[in-house]
């Protein structure tokens, strides 16, 4: 949210209106760096499904951990942009968000899922 927001004065209306503008302004970038998160993960799925596919058995537990770690990044990511969501007025703008994030979700719970299934249907 910014503190600097936080400390604008609100004795006028025009105060008010300035103070509110920066605080919905801070928890769109609050909810920018958590969505930007997700959407770094998304790109990283092809690499791992591939490596799943492909690499040596030898390091298949460092995928296992690997798949389960950027999923719950994610999971991460997801919750802390609804708690962010929470108090912006925007709507249109929160439904896109929410919308977004939980796609994003649904994502890496099905990469992770795709990537511990291949690694258990490789033989050693």
């Amino acid at each position: 949210m910014g503190r600097e927001a936080m400390r604008l004065p609100k004795n006028t209306p025009e105060e008010k209106d300035r103070r509110t503008a920066a605080l919905q302004e801070g928890l769109r970038r609050a909810v920018s760096v958590p969505l930007m998160l997700a959407e770094t993960v998304t790109s990283l799925w092809p690499a791992l499904q591939e490596l799943a596919q492909c690499g040596n058995l030898a390091c298949r537990s460092d995928l296992q951990v690997a798949a389960k770690a950027l999923e719950m990044g994610v999971f991460g990511a997801y919750f802390n942009v609804l708690i962010n969501l929470r108090d912006i007025a925007d709507e249109a703008f929160k439904d896109q968000i929410r919308h977004r994030a939980s796609s994003l979700l649904q994502e890496a719970k099905t990469q992770a899922a795709m990537v511990l299934d291949r690694l258990e249907a490789r033989q050693e």
